[in-house]
C-alpha cells in the first residue's frame, strides 16, 4: 500500500521547557519616575552621538507599555549599527547583577516607526566590569520589531561570551538598525521557555548555497520552506514535510 503524508509544521517554534515554570522577572529598567533611576534624564540613558540619536522620555500622547512613560529614540542615519541609546539599570548602576543562575535572557518592548516603513532588528551591546567593559559585545535579534506596533524581542544570555560577566553589568547600548522614531520599553532578565526552531529567516549570518540546510534536512522524502502567503502559523515561514511512505 502506498501512503501520500503531507504536512506543514505551522506552529510558532518548537519549543523546549528549559524548567517546570519561568521565574519572574527581574527590572533592569522601566523608565518610570521615581523607580531608583535618579532625578535626571540622563540617569536613565542618554545618547551614543548626539548628532545622530535624540532620547529622553514619551510624552501622554506616545506609545507605553501599561501606564507611565517609555523612552523615546529618534535616529536620524540609516543601518548605522553603532550609535544608539545607553541605558542604565534602575538599581545596582553601573555593577547590575542580572542574576544568571535564574534567568537565561533579557527582554524588552520596541514600538518602531521607521523612517523606512519596515520592520526594524535592534542590537544590544552588553558592558559588563570586566574584560567588556571599554568594547562592548554586541547580539542582534534574530526577530524584528513590526512596524506600527509594540514588538517584545528578546536576547538569550547563551549568545554572550563565556567569560563576559552577567553578574557585573556596567550599562547596555540599544542600536536601531535603520532611521526613525522608536520607542523602548521594560527591559528585563527574564526565564523563559526556548524555542527550538521557528524556521524564521536568520538575520546577519552569511548565506549558503541552499538556505534549507540551515533548518532541516530529508529523511526519505523532501523538504521545504512555506512563505507567509502560504500556510503560515506565525511569523514568516513554517516548514513543509512532503515524503512518500511506502508500506
Amino acid at each position: 500500500m502506498h501512503r501520500l503524508l503531507r504536512m506543514a509544521l505551522c506552529v510558532a517554534g518548537l519549543l523546549v521547557s528549559v524548567c517546570p515554570f519561568s521565574f519572574a522577572g527581574l527590572i533592569y529598567q522601566n523608565f518610570e519616575n521615581g523607580n531608583g533611576s535618579g532625578s535626571n534624564v540622563s540617569d536613565y540613558g542618554w545618547s551614543s552621538a548626539e548628532a545622530k540619536v535624540t532620547v529622553g522620555f514619551s510624552s501622554a500622547s506616545e506609545p507605553v507599555i501599561g501606564v507611565g512613560r517609555s523612552w523615546k529614540v529618534i535616529k536620524t542615519s540609516f543601518q548605522d549599527t553603532d550609535q544608539g541609546t545607553y541605558i542604565a539599570s534602575q538599581f545596582q548602576k553601573w555593577d547590575t547583577n542580572l542574576e544568571p543562575q535564574r534567568h537565561d535572557r533579557l527582554t524588552f518592548w520596541v514600538y518602531n516607526l521607521s523612517a523606512s516603513n519596515t520592520d526594524d532588528t535592534v542590537a544590544v551591546r552588553f558592558f559588563d566590569q570586566g574584560l567588556y567593559k571599554n568594547s562592548g559585545f554586541t547580539v542582534w535579534t534574530s526577530k524584528a520589531a513590526k512596524r506600527g506596533e509594540w514588538t517584545r524581542l528578546s536576547i538569550m544570555f547563551s549568545q554572550l561570551p563565556n567569560d563576559f560577566q552577567l553578574g557585573r553589568i556596567d550599562k547596555l547600548l540599544f542600536i536601531f538598525y535603520n532611521a526613525g522614531t522608536f520607542y523602548l520599553d521594560d527591559v528585563q532578565a527574564v526565564s523563559d521557555d526556548r524555542i527550538y526552531q521557528s524556521f524564521e529567516p536568520i538575520i546577519y549570518e552569511p548565506a549558503i548555497s541552499n538556505e534549507v540546510d540551515k533548518y532541516g534536512w530529508p529523511w526519505f522524502g523532501e523538504v521545504n520552506l512555506l512563505l507567509d502567503d502560504q500556510i503560515v502559523k506565525e511569523g514568516k515561514r513554517s516548514w513543509w514535510l512532503d515524503t512518500l511512505d511506502v508500506m
